[in-house]
């Protein structure tokens, strides 16, 4: 009978520990919707649950602490980084084709051989779990070794990954948020380009009516001059040079109605002011990675030379449009480049972040005159309208940058084609 007791007691304690390991969970998220009102701040909820998950006493006698929490999206088999409860600089993994496969049979792996930031291979566990349209994977280090084949470490390690469900809802809705503002921003950019093109079109039609004014004018000459006696000698020379300036109208109206035509139909929206705001180093560094991510660029390829104290300073920068400059390079070099392409980031003076991507051409760049013309506009800091007919995409980006004090350049060297982003001086 004592035996019954404690064992009805005991299962009633797992229980009630589990509940309250959910309950941390869900403290968490109560936490970050409370305080935080804006997207990019999923890393409060993981730091959260760090905080929560460490009150519980049953889950660090059994796993130790937990000392970190990352949060991946798994993409086809390829694990794009979304948010961690420190800053995430750098992560690798052993054999990632190896950890997606193990992750999707068995949905808990133990030993991941995840490293972040560079660091030593740490205790950790890696959690997959489905959410409503991605999948997720969750890397958890904690303070000591995890062995799934013992059962209270099995039944522990399955406890954290029911409450992580309700991380995996955040993250869900957050992404979908972040997916529709993207599009949103894309929306913008091709407005601004629709703009920019009006522009265009309105220096081209000025221009374009000089000969019709020139006709007009001559045609009032010549009917006032007819009317003189003196002066029918001029007349036949004067007919000569107004049918030119005719036959030279007819040509330029016709122009004029052809650029007119692409613009029938179509409203312009007049660009808004910048909103300048201080944003961390590391937010910029998010905004990079995610569009990377996005467009299915291998996340090896993006390295990061910054150091912390260096990630927690703030410039002040428009993160909307500088979100468009970055998809405007990195569209590009998904669309031209051949493959072979990276991202860095250093510090020189001052901190820069390089875009390089192979070209796919048949000439060296530096002996191609289109494209070596094309740089010296862009090296050039006074933006003209050469640079506007020759490159839109360019255009837009030069124009930011210069607005918010950001100097850019482009080099190139054998094939490769360098983008170069120098920020201000720290503040």
């Amino acid at each position: 009978m004592f035996f019954v007791f404690a064992t009805i007691s005991g299962l009633t304690k797992l229980r009630e520990w589990v509940a309250r390991l959910d309950q941390a969970t869900l403290r968490s998220v109560v936490q970050y919707y409370t305080e935080n009102i804006k997207l990019g701040g999923s890393h409060m909820l993981l730091k959260s649950m760090i905080k929560n998950w460490e009150e519980n006493k049953v889950l660090t006698t059994v796993c130790g602490k937990p000392v970190s929490i990352v949060a991946f999206r798994n993409v086809n088999n390829r694990f794009r980084l979304i948010t961690g409860a420190a800053f995430v600089s750098n992560f690798s993994f052993i054999d990632e084709a190896k950890l997606a496969e193990s992750l999707n049979q068995k949905g808990i792996v133990s030993l991941g051989g995840v490293s972040i930031n560079n660091n030593d291979l740490a205790q950790n566990i890696c959690i997959q779990i489905k959410g409503h349209k991605e999948m997720y994977m969750f890397y958890i280090e904690l303070s000591k070794p995890v062995n799934l084949e013992n059962t209270f470490d099995a039944y522990a390690v399955s406890a954290m990954q029911k409450s992580l469900i309700y991380a995996v809802k955040i993250l869900d809705i957050e992404g979908q948020l972040m997916h529709d503002r993207n599009q949103l921003i894309r929306k913008l950019k091709d407005k601004l380009d629709f703009t920019e093109k009006t522009i265009n079109v309105v220096h081209f039609i000025n221009n374009r009516l000089s000969p019709l004014t020139n006709y007009f004018e001559m045609m009032e000459l010549y009917k006032y001059e007819k009317k003189k006696e003196d002066s029918q000698s001029y007349l036949p020379d004067l007919k000569k040079i107004i049918n030119k300036e005719a036959s030279r109208a007819k040509d330029n109206l016709r122009q004029i109605n052809e650029r007119a035509r692409s613009l029938l139909y179509k409203s312009v929206e007049s660009r808004n002011d910048l909103t300048i705001e201080s944003i961390k180093y590391k937010n910029i560094l998010r905004t990079v990675r995610d569009i990377w991510g996005e467009h299915n660029l291998q996340s090896d390829k993006f390295k990061i030379e910054w150091q912390e104290d260096l990630l927690d300073s703030s410039i002040n920068i428009d993160i909307d449009d500088f979100w468009l400059v970055v998809e405007e390079i990195i569209t590009n070099m998904s669309k031209h480049g051949k493959g072979n392409f990276f991202a860095t980031t250093g510090i020189d003076s001052r901190p820069f972040l390089v875009f390089a991507n192979q070209i796919a051409t048949n000439s060296h760049i530096s002996q191609n005159k289109k494209i070596k013309g094309i740089i010296d506009q862009f090296n050039n800091d006074e933006v003209n309208e050469i640079m506007k007919k020759n490159s839109n995409g360019l255009y837009m980006i030069k124009t930011y940058l210069n607005k918010v004090n950001i100097n850019s350049k482009i080099v190139t060297k054998d094939n490769f084609f360098y983008f170069i982003i120098t920020f201000p001086t720290i503040l």
